[in-house]
């Protein structure tokens, strides 16, 4: 499935580039713009969200300035509503990701709604480092994560952003997963504790509270946040295996 929506959005910005006359010697070309074109609105957010902050890089540009001066420069070429339009299948794939995302428990309200009412042209970075690890804001631990704004976007100096085109196929590959992964153990949580025989085997951990002799603890996301879980041995490693499997 992620293939074939990620093959949809790329023929769709492969059709609007044929209808504006653009050969397959210039499509690099213009799949470069509608990358530049989503890399400059998003640091156009960015600057209006954080009026006051020193300037940064953003994908292909070095600032924020230097996205806002390509943005003027692109709009008189020939090709520039065609640019835009293709942007836009890719914006709004991205979109269709983000309320998915929400919708299955990724996201909470608030998270959403700023996304939804700050980022018109939605096309959230994902990241590559030195050995090409691909990673998003969630993902990034350690000295790096304190680097990394998920509503603003900003893009650590050690890591490579991806292009926003590129990463159609790494975005809803990834959703797929945690979709998968998700609602499978929801399901499992559904069946073990309506079973009379598993009564008080399962229980949610909250606070400080930790796992018993016999027990491991596996998480679930739910309304944008992590839920840790405790159960007997062999059901949370049923839901390990099953989740790894997944993400093979």
């Amino acid at each position: 499935k992620a293939a074939e929506r990620s093959r949809m959005v790329y023929e769709k910005v492969g059709d609007i580039a044929a209808k504006a006359g653009v050969g397959s010697k210039d499509m690099p070309l213009f799949q470069d713009d509608v990358n530049k074109f989503l890399q400059a609105q998003t640091a156009a957010t960015w600057r209006k969200l954080h009026p006051r902050a020193s300037d940064r890089p953003f994908g292909d540009f070095t600032s924020s300035k230097e996205a806002k001066q390509w943005l003027a420069q692109y709009q008189t070429r020939a090709t520039a509503s065609e640019v835009e339009a293709a942007a836009k299948a890719v914006a709004d794939d991205h979109k269709r990701l983000r309320d998915t995302l929400y919708a299955e428990g990724g996201l909470t309200k608030k998270t959403h709604t700023d996304l939804t009412n700050n980022y018109p042209w939605y096309n959230p970075l994902k990241y590559a480092n030195e050995i090409n690890e691909v990673m998003g804001p969630a993902n990034v631990t350690g000295a790096l994560r304190a680097k990394i704004d998920p509503l603003s976007y900003d893009i650590p100096d050690d890591l490579r952003a991806i292009s926003p085109l590129d990463s159609v196929f790494l975005a809803n590959n990834s959703l797929e997963r945690f979709v998968a992964n998700n609602r499978f153990v929801r399901k499992t949580l559904d069946v073990i504790r309506r079973d009379p025989d598993m009564q008080g085997q399962v229980r949610r951990l909250t606070g400080n509270m930790n796992i018993k002799d016999g027990e491991r603890s596996f998480v679930m996301f739910n309304n944008g946040a992590v839920e840790r879980w405790a159960a007997p041995k062999w059901v949370a490693g049923d839901i390990e295996h099953v989740v790894s499997h997944e993400a093979d």
